[in-house]
């Protein structure tokens, strides 16, 4: 309730102007909400906590940036409404914070000190394997994704388009018929990769367990290696997210642990050279010539610039905004854009008709029409507060993220559920991010996906239960290693 009254003040200092009174608030209520929602869950590795991290790098940097006095990205105009966007992610703050506190109301959702799955870890003996599959189907997932990107990069032309950079390649590769999914599968192999490990942790040796990374290496290879030659920092960082969260899923994080902080501070640090220097990283793979990396990457300057969350998609959600409400002039869309984005999860031969085109490149067409020339899929991203603003402006931002809270904290209860909800959990981590900056429809397509996977994995574990004779059945529905 204080993160409600807190992030009301920011709302009424933005609506009156007062830049710094709303920036210093909306700050405030946004680390309390943090400190809210590991509360509610009881650790600092839950899918809320993520969430909120998330929400807050998003909403703030920009606008934190703008007051220090650095300009965002070239491609949005001067001056930018900082006030109203501040206004707006107090809102959210505000229905997230509602959303939070209603739902602990009704239900506690405290992850409990331990689960049948590892009841029994102290014990190598009677430790079960909680999934039911071995270690190979993990390394399976992995190979699938990793020969489906090599199908996909030879569809679009090998290293030469490899060379044209992150844009064109992934332009053509969203330009071909029946394209294969491996960014979802290898976050699904990691997955199951890293709840193996969890539920095997105490059987290992040192020798085994470096082995069996080596082996997820491997088979994650070619998907691993296209991701990082094109300098695609959200699949890496959802990826690393999956494998980090899963690692403890049984035993989260309660408190945070100084390998978690320097976990964190790597995985920042690389992801800003990564930036810095992906516009010359696969010219430098496809050519072999890697001065122009070389020369980028140690330019100290430019990589400090890239590591500052503000010049790179985290400064984009406000960008976005700022460019919207300075130059957009149409009422409330009363909705329309979240059906526009659901008509998307419908597959081509079943949906009557043309489909209509999503808000993102609608967006990006009117304000940012250069972005389209670039490539078929290039744009600034977008913003899940500019969407509900322009769908049902201040009252909208309030309801919708109200929502989203709940659904946050439901989602919380899949992780103590069973090990597949567990699973399926897991795949909802790189949600927490990418939500932020698109349309609804994006992450409600990676939920689906997932969960059609999860289903087709619980099911081949049937399948190989029944088919298995003489093998004994867990008490969770997993067959013992």
């Amino acid at each position: 309730m204080l993160t409600c009254a807190i992030s009301a003040a920011a709302a009424m200092l933005a609506a009156m102007g007062h830049l710094a009174g709303a920036f210093g608030f909306a700050a405030a209520a946004a680390l309390l909400l943090l400190w809210a929602a590991r509360s509610v869950t009881g650790h600092w590795s839950a899918l809320a906590v993520l969430f909120v991290g998330f929400f807050a790098l998003y909403g703030l940097s920009g606008p934190l940036n703008v007051i220090a006095g650095a300009p965002l990205a070239d491609i949005f105009a001067f001056p930018y409404r900082t006030t109203d966007y501040l206004q707006q992610q107090s809102l959210a703050t505000l229905g997230l914070a509602l959303g939070f506190s209603a739902f602990s109301l009704r239900s506690a959702v405290r992850a409990p000190q331990h689960t049948d799955a590892t009841a029994g870890c102290a014990s190598p003996a009677n430790a079960p394997d909680a999934l039911g599959i071995p270690f190979s189907t993990a390394l399976l997932c992995l190979g699938l994704a990793s020969a489906f990107e090599i199908v996909t990069f030879l569809r679009v032309g090998g290293l030469p388009a490899l060379a044209l950079g992150k844009a064109v390649y992934q332009s053509r590769a969203s330009d071909l018929s029946m394209s294969l999914p491996s960014i979802e599968l290898a976050s699904f192999g990691f997955g199951l990769a890293a709840m193996w490990f969890a539920e095997n942790s105490s059987r290992q040796d040192r020798i085994d367990r470096l082995r069996r990374a080596g082996l997820i290496l491997l088979f994650a290879l070619p998907v691993l290696g296209v991701a990082l030659a094109l300098g695609r920092r959200g699949p890496l960082f959802g990826w690393a997210l999956v494998w980090i969260v899963g690692r403890s899923i049984y035993k989260p994080f309660r408190t945070i642990p100084p390998r978690l902080v320097l976990a964190a501070v790597a995985l920042v640090t690389a992801s800003g050279v990564l930036f810095a220097g992906r516009a010359t990283l696969a010219f430098g793979v496809a050519t072999g010539d890697w001065a122009p990396f070389l020369n980028t990457v140690t330019d100290a300057p430019r990589v400090i610039e890239a590591i500052n969350p503000a010049g790179s998609e985290f400064g984009a959600t406000f960008g976005n905004f700022s460019e919207y409400a300075m130059r957009a002039n149409e009422s409330p869309r009363l909705g329309d854009t979240y059906v526009a984005g659901l008509s998307t999860l419908i597959p081509q031969v079943l949906y009557p008709g043309q489909k209509p085109r999503t808000i993102t490149y609608e967006f990006r067409d009117t304000f940012f029409p250069t972005e389209a020339a670039r490539g078929a899929i290039a744009s600034t991203g977008f913003s899940s507060i500019m969407e509900a603003y322009m769908n049902f402006r201040d009252a909208g931002v309030v309801l919708v993220y109200v929502v989203v809270g709940v659904v946050l904290l439901l989602t919380e209860q899949l992780r103590v559920a069973g090990p597949y909800s567990a699973l399926f959990y897991l795949q909802l981590i790189p949600i927490t991010q990418v939500f932020h900056r698109s349309e609804l429809s994006l992450p409600l397509g990676v939920a689906c996906l997932s969960l059609f996977l999860v289903l087709v994995v619980r099911g081949a574990a049937l399948v190989l239960a029944l088919l298995t004779a003489g093998t004994s059945l867990s008490p969770r529905g997993g067959l013992h290693a």
